[in-house]
């Protein structure tokens, strides 16, 4: 090979090196469920129940944990109500995400975060008595979040309110973070840019002086929340998308 010939195959190499995109960030291997409207289903892989979900609810299942099998997934989701199904279909890869919005609708598997309605969750009946005689049901433990604005303009908020008299840092799953000025208020949102981890979020929140931590919580969504700081501490509540806006 020729002194020009092996210039030539340098600089080849050299170009297509730097050509190469770098790899990017490695998605969870996770399905996401999250019941927006509708009422109870449970997931079944391969006929084993593995979650059930009732409306203005979240799970996830990921392959390994909690004697989850490994992939390819043999899914079904069912509909408690009448052991209806809702979606029958194979799982090959992950992440992807099931929103159920209501009973009328039929949704699949998404890659991709989905925007929605408000929660407005219908009311369950009661079962048939299985004679005349007096039957009394148990009282369901209902989700104080249920009802409640969520999911519209871009999917899950976090809103912050910083009413300290110092800046703070807000930390989503360890990574992406995001400072806030005192007396100062913003709002994460899942799907708008720039663009955060998918849910759920381990959320922390320290001074960004000194990083002495404030506040943190997991929020797997799908109910939007809102932080209030203070100098005397933290409160976490609902945030009433509908009442303050997007």
């Amino acid at each position: 090979m020729t002194r020009f010939a092996a210039l030539f195959c340098s600089i080849a190499c050299a170009l297509v090196a730097c050509a190469a995109p770098a790899p990017g960030p490695t998605q969870p291997a996770v399905l996401y469920l999250e019941n927006r409207g509708g009422p109870a289903f449970k997931v079944n892989i391969a006929g084993a129940e593995f979650a059930t979900v009732s409306c203005a609810s979240s799970a996830t299942l990921s392959p390994g944990l909690q004697n989850v099998p490994a992939l390819p997934w043999d899914l079904t989701i069912v509909r408690v109500r009448d052991n209806s199904t809702i979606v029958s279909t194979a799982v090959t890869e992950l992440p992807r995400r099931f929103v159920y919005f209501g009973e009328e609708t039929a949704p699949g598997l998404s890659k991709l975060p989905l925007a929605g309605p408000a929660v407005t969750c219908p009311p369950e009946a009661a079962p048939p008595a299985a004679s005349s005689s007096p039957t009394t049901y148990a009282t369901p433990t209902l989700d104080p979040y249920a009802g409640l604005p969520s999911n519209a303009c871009g999917g899950f908020h976090l809103k912050i309110v910083n009413n300290r008299t110092a800046p703070v840092r807000v930390t989503l799953n360890g990574d992406s973070s995001t400072v806030i000025a005192a007396q100062s208020t913003d709002t994460l949102v899942e799907t708008f840019l720039p663009t955060h981890p998918l849910l759920p979020w381990d959320v922390a929140v320290t001074d960004a002086t000194t990083g002495q931590q404030l506040f943190r919580a997991t929020m797997p969504g799908p109910v939007d929340q809102k932080v209030t700081l203070s100098d005397g501490g933290a409160v976490q509540t609902p945030f009433d998308l509908m009442t303050e806006g997007c």
